[in-house]
């Protein structure tokens, strides 16, 4: 247990007992009861799902157990993965962040990261949270953000009489559009207004520098700039998803619960998050990623703060233990799970990651010195079965050469030349032992483990030979929403098992 804050890597190729030893490893985070559970599962799985649910109420935790899952919006918990920050360019971060940066795209993406700057920093300051469903609607027109936070910001920086300027601006461009609208720059004379006006006070406001300048875009200019975030942001708040992650506080309606990663550290809370990566892998990797950098700026607080600051009685600097449990972590990988794993012990997380091969940890990051780097913050490694060469020898390369004993018998046979001596030939057999190194692990003794079995370097490099117990299946007392929701997940989740029936 005190190795599990270095974080574990869990290696096997597909159908050799990945999600069975997750179901054990997780089962137990559980009973212990010593801090938050949280389960990415790209896949949903539905026996993962059973086994916590099932886990949380022979605890008497069912209360503290969150499912959110994309493909069952309708019964899922909702979760604002932009809503929560530290620092407000973080949300900008969060989702320019799924961009391409390769090439030219990343002048497109530094300049999709400023104009989200831009919106989010308006939205807080007008006191609005920020969710893909208001960004959007303001990337794609900046306008109506433009005149909301000038009438916000106006009666508190303006001299006396502004009222009347903008009113007789407004009337003098409402006469010019009329007269010539090909003189419209904007689609409200009141836009003009407020812009001639705020441009002639000469103002140092960042915001409204900000939005002037987005607001003096060309309209198709400013459609090549962004040519990349609009798709994005369609997918995450097209249909029932949107509302999903971009959830509306004040609809009293709307009984399904908000959680944030604060909330549930606090509280010790159980989550299940599963992505429906086999249906959209695009918006469950940008929903996946978002979540992974909300954790890390949550990290990042609790290990300046603790997890405890701004509560009554609240103890200074308290850490919590916090097990992060991310079921083929490749797909929901990207430059923000290296400051997770490198990092994020200090505060407490715990992150055991379960994937295929190595090679699934350099494609997805699409650069091996960083896949590394990711390999190099897991001081615990569990292999499974797996079928290339290269991951293997991850775990053999770091195993020492040992002494073994070979004993080699020699024998032979001599004629003799003497024909007067009764001795026709002579024998002669000889055991010789000798000390030979040879490497305590060969690729092939890991490409050749049955199912459920594998070999753990823990504890400062200690190897051992394990087995894992299979779990009896016990999903008769779940409520019937969560029976529901897993038999349409078996529906979808096909494997090659009895590929005969």
């Amino acid at each position: 247990m005190s190795e599990r804050v270095g974080h574990t890597l869990v290696l096997g190729t597909t159908r050799v007992g990945k999600t069975r030893l997750a179901e054990i490893l997780i089962e137990q985070d559980i009973r212990r009861g010593d801090g938050p559970v949280i389960v990415f599962d790209p896949k949903s799985d539905a026996g993962l799902l059973t086994r916590m649910y099932m886990a949380a109420k022979r605890m008497g935790r069912e209360d503290d157990f969150y499912v959110f899952h994309l493909g069952f919006p309708d019964i899922s918990a909702r979760y604002n993965a932009v809503g929560n920050f530290a620092r407000i360019t973080e949300v900008a971060s969060r989702i320019s962040g799924q961009l391409s940066s390769e090439g030219n795209s990343a002048a497109f993406k530094e300049f999709a990261w400023r104009f989200i700057n831009i919106v989010a920093r308006a939205l807080v300051s007008l006191g609005q949270r920020p969710d893909y469903n208001n960004i959007l609607r303001y990337v794609t027109d900046i306008e109506p953000l433009f005149c909301e936070y000038l009438e916000w910001w106006l009666p508190r920086n303006a001299e006396q009489g502004w009222v009347e300027d903008i009113n007789d601006m407004t009337h003098d461009a409402e006469k010019q559009y009329k007269s010539n609208p090909r003189l419209a720059k904007h689609a409200n004379a009141r836009t003009e207004a407020l812009r001639k006006y705020v441009e002639q006070m000469g103002v140092s406001d960042p915001i409204v520098l900000g939005l002037l300048s987005a607001l003096r875009y060309d309209r198709t200019y400013f459609d090549k700039l962004v040519a990349s975030l609009l798709p994005l942001l369609e997918k995450l708040t097209t249909g029932k998803i949107g509302k999903l992650i971009a959830p509306d506080y004040f609809d009293v309606n709307d009984d399904r619960p908000i959680f944030d990663w604060t909330q549930i550290i606090r509280k010790r809370g159980i989550v299940y998050v599963g992505l429906d990566a086999m249906t959209d892998t695009e918006v469950a990797s940008a929903v996946g990623n978002s979540m992974f950098s909300d954790l890390v700026s949550t990290s990042g607080m609790i290990y300046k703060h603790g997890f405890q600051h701004g509560m009554l009685d609240g103890k200074a600097n308290a850490m919590p233990k916090i097990c992060l449990h991310a079921d083929e972590f490749n797909e929901l990988m990207g430059d923000e799970f290296l400051p997770m794993v490198n990092k994020s012990g200090g505060s407490g997380m715990q992150i055991t990651a379960y994937t295929q091969s190595r090679g699934d940890i350099e494609a997805r990051l699409g650069n091996a010195a960083k896949a590394r780097q990711v390999e190099g913050n897991f001081n615990n490694l569990i292999m499974l079965r797996v079928k290339e060469k290269d991951t293997a020898e991850l775990l053999t390369n770091q195993l020492p050469e040992v002494e073994i004993s070979q004993k080699m018998t020699v024998s032979g046979a001599s004629d003799s030349s003497d024909t007067e001596n009764n001795i026709d030939f002579t024998s002669s057999t000889q055991d010789r032992i000798s000390m030979l190194r040879v490497p305590m692990l060969e690729p092939s003794h890991v490409t050749a483990l049955p199912k459920g079995q594998a070999f753990c370097l823990l504890d400062g490099g200690h190897l051992w030979k394990v087995r894992f117990p299979l779990p009896v299946e016990d999903d008769e007392e779940m409520p019937e929403n969560l029976q529901a929701l897993t038999k349409e997940m078996e529906k979808n989740y096909h494997t090659a098992e009895a590929w005969w029936v």
